[in-house]
């Protein structure tokens, strides 16, 4: 029915789909965080409500595909980094930012264990176990004035400067601006 050539390719496809799996899940267990891709129209919404700047920089912590670096550098020529250490996520954020990557830079490394530097926004959409030990890391490592743009989840300490709402459908998400060293 099959020929062994057939067989050998589909076998190598399970394999692949069953190790980024593995790797997927390890990554949760890391940063406790999984890869949750969401919509252009909700970025474009989240984006519309900011006031980014030509040549300023943002990083996207957790950027999984690399969709909010992009669209920042298409409507607003903002530089991006993202970090990212879900294997297959981190793969589909090189590939999708590749025509940008002299303006957008992704790194395969957890996020709280490196020096944050100096961005001038920072955008998360991680799950409430991340947002204490990524609030204190902020707080010790930004020294400048910096927008941090949180999308649906919100710092236990920080108190927002804007909450804004985003509606979806029948739902309405929100989106946390902080401001920090204003």
């Amino acid at each position: 029915m099959f020929d062994l050539i057939t067989i050998i390719f589909l076998g190598l496809i399970v394999i692949l789909v069953f190790f980024f799996t593995i790797l997927s899940f390890w990554s949760f267990f890391i940063v406790r965080v999984p890869f949750v891709p969401f919509s252009r129209k909700k970025i474009e919404k989240i984006l519309g409500f900011l006031n980014l700047e030509a040549d300023r920089k943002i990083y996207d912590l957790g950027c999984g595909d690399g969709r909010v670096l992009k669209m920042a550098y298409e409507r607003f020529g903002v530089r991006g980094i993202g970090f990212e250490i879900n294997p297959l996520a981190y793969l589909l954020a090189k590939i999708g930012t590749w025509q940008y990557r002299q303006k957008i830079k992704i790194y395969r490394q957890n996020f709280l264990k490196i020096c944050l530097g100096e961005p001038d926004y920072v955008f998360i959409y991680l799950f409430p176990g991340a947002m204490a030990e990524l609030e204190r890391k902020l707080l010790a490592e930004i020294k400048k004035p910096c927008q941090i743009i949180s999308f649906i989840f919100y710092f236990p300490n920080l108190k927002p400067t804007k909450i804004l709402e985003i509606k979806t459908g029948s739902k309405i998400e929100k989106v946390f601006v902080y401001s920090l060293n204003d």
